[in-house]
């Protein structure tokens, strides 16, 4: 009876204690500027939490209403119990009435695992209260204050058309980002015209027809734009307009209708797809072509700005090479600091003594072996002063154990200063290449010798 006794009591303080808390976290909650609640839930971010948060008190329902900025959604946050209703509703409904809460939300991210298709209704609702409940609430009138949106995985049911409708709700919006969305009922032509748009990521891109995607670039900065073969629709990209802002430009695997550089571009980058017209200018600093069909090319005088250059080719290095990528290492200017060039893992096309006379300040060579290769008949070589880091691929192949230790030991003679050493080992995809495992040891053994006199060099061997 005593130790029941015990327990009451016990269990009483416990209560008391517990009351005691709630009643401080009260008088601290109510102590809080709702200004302060609002920027604690934009730290937060994930609506899941601000939901819950939002019901907790009037203070919280207030900030998460009036102050918010920040909020992303994703299907990761959500419970996945099996219920009677269709697994989305709750989500769904919680993502538009949180949205549609907010007056001063800056920042959307909406990221989908990419197995509910219904997602796409999520945005419908967001649509159909735009354009349908302002007639019975004046507050709620678009997103006047949105700049940043932000969508992933959004791969089903998502019609172009009804895209631009909510993409119009956004009078602010500077970030746009959609990453693995599919677009069904494409029309031929898609406008994408923000006159506030500053950044600009489309990856993964696809249509169900083929269409071209047109994007106005009034103030656009950065623009990097991934197109999907993933689906039977095929999508072309075109720039409308002329804008001198744009500093930074990624197209992968883009169909190019038109395409100009305009002066003030900084970065460029081309992987894979057509261009049937290439034109750079000298204000390029940075530089990368990977599998880029490029039909004809226009080059300044001196790519005197050119910091960073960056060519692959692996199919088909020896003619593009010859056609393309000569004409652009000849045309760069002696402050390049990084070069790549990876061609054919077979193909020795570039003497090493020209680069290094050409680019004198050359900090960090990437290279397939043999495509630069070494001449052993120089007397007095020039040299990489500035070389710091080398990165070598290197094919599996018996008469590279031999080759390529003499080759790398002329290169070493080059660069005085150098710093690091990275050889990448690559499968060799011949009849009889040697034996993975016996490779790396047959060329570090051959390597111990060569590396000695400088143990400085930070020496790593990698498998892709």
């Amino acid at each position: 009876m005593a130790y029941g006794a015990k327990r009451g009591v016990y269990g009483g303080n416990q209560r008391s204690l517990k009351k005691r808390l709630g009643d401080a976290n009260a008088t601290t909650m109510d102590a809080f500027p709702v200004e302060l609640v609002g920027q604690i839930l934009s730290c937060v971010r994930r609506a899941r939490d601000v939901a819950v948060a939002s019901v907790t008190c009037r203070k919280w329902r207030e900030a998460a209403t009036n102050y918010i900025q920040k909020l992303s959604f994703d299907d990761s946050d959500w419970p996945k119990g099996k219920t009677s209703e269709a697994p989305w509703s709750l989500r769904d409904l919680i993502i538009v009435e949180t949205v549609m809460r907010t007056a001063c939300l800056k920042e959307l991210s909406i990221h989908c695992d990419g197995k509910k298709s219904e997602i796409a209704c999520a945005l419908e609702y967001l649509e159909w209260h735009h354009a349908y409940i302002p007639r019975m609430n004046a507050f709620v009138n678009g997103f006047p204050s949105l700049v940043s949106l932000a969508l992933e995985t959004v791969v089903c049911e998502l019609d172009a058309r009804h895209f631009m409708l909510i993409i119009s709700s956004f009078p602010r919006l500077k970030h746009l980002s959609l990453v693995n969305v599919y677009f069904i009922e494409a029309p031929s032509e898609i406008e994408l015209n923000i006159c506030t748009l500053e950044t600009l990521q489309l990856d993964s891109i696809s249509a169900d027809v083929s269409t071209m995607l047109v994007v106005y670039d009034h103030k656009l900065g950065r623009l990097s734009l991934y197109i999907s073969g993933r689906h039977s629709g095929h999508m072309h990209w075109k720039r409308g307009g002329s804008s001198a802002s744009m500093q930074e430009l990624r197209l992968t695997g883009m169909e190019v209708a038109e395409f100009k550089v305009e002066e003030g571009l900084g970065r460029l980058e081309l992987d894979g797809g057509d261009i049937p017209e290439l034109e750079i200018k000298k204000s390029l600093q940075h530089l990368l072509i990977d599998e880029a069909q490029i039909g004809q090319l226009k080059l300044a005088e001196k790519l005197d700005s050119l910091i960073e250059l960056k060519l692959f080719n692996a199919t088909d290095f020896e003619n593009v090479w010859l056609s393309t990528y000569s004409q652009i290492v000849c045309k760069a200017g002696s402050r390049l600091c990084r070069l790549t060039i990876q061609g054919d893992l077979y193909k020795a096309l570039i003497n090493v003594d020209e680069v290094c006379s050409a680019f004198p300040y050359l900090q960090e060579l990437s290279t397939n072996y043999p495509n630069f290769y070494v001449d052993e008949s120089t007397l007095e070589p020039p040299c990489f002063e500035e070389m710091k880091n080398l990165n070598v691929n290197v094919a599996m192949l018996a008469e590279n154990c031999v080759a390529f230790p003499k080759w790398i030991t002329g290169l070493l003679q080059r660069c005085p200063n150098l710093r690091s050493v990275v050889i990448i080992l690559h499968k060799a995809f011949v009849d009889e290449p040697v034996e993975n495992e016996d490779f790396p040891c047959m060329l570090s053994f051959l390597m111990i010798s060569i590396f000695s006199p400088y143990p400085h060099l930070n020496v790593t061997f990698e498998f892709p």
